[in-house]
């Protein structure tokens, strides 16, 4: 079942670019669009770049608790998806991947991804109360009960 929903999700988005991308070559020019969108490739790849970079040497200048260093380097990981998406060509995925190089988003997104990983862990969390019993101390209250 989320095999198909992960292959109507591509199919669609890949529906979507190639209607967004008629239209806007209907309205600008086939040449010029095209030009666009390698542009915007190009500039997404050096965007990834820069901050990949800065995000490295943030993590290893800043003498900060380990888990703003954790939040800093799961950061890190929607660079890929970020350059992936600009990667393929096309407007709409061009656009996804722009915002998911804004900071503030890749934190918000985070955020999110943390609280409902956590709110699962928290449905599966029993919490037990327990008293450690030595044995010599039951036998010496099952003794003095004879």
């Amino acid at each position: 079942m989320k095999l198909f929903i992960f292959l109507t999700l591509i199919l669609s988005i890949i529906y979507f670019e190639v209607e967004l991308f008629k239209t806007i070559s209907d309205s600008i020019g086939f040449s010029v669009t095209l030009f666009l969108i390698i542009i915007t490739g190009l500039l997404g790849f050096f965007l990834i770049k820069k901050q990949f970079i800065e995000i490295i040497t943030s993590l290893n200048k800043k003498n900060t608790n380990n888990q703003e260093k954790l939040i800093e380097f799961l950061e890190v990981l929607f660079l890929p998806i970020s350059g992936f998406l600009l990667f393929l060509p096309g407007f709409f995925t061009d656009i996804i991947g722009f915002i998911l190089l804004i900071k503030i988003i890749r934190k918000y997104l985070l955020a999110k991804i943390i609280k409902a990983k956590k709110r699962k862990q928290d449905a599966n969390f029993i919490d037990i109360d327990y008293t450690i019993v030595d044995e010599d101390d039951e036998y010496d209250k099952i003794k003095k009960l004879k």
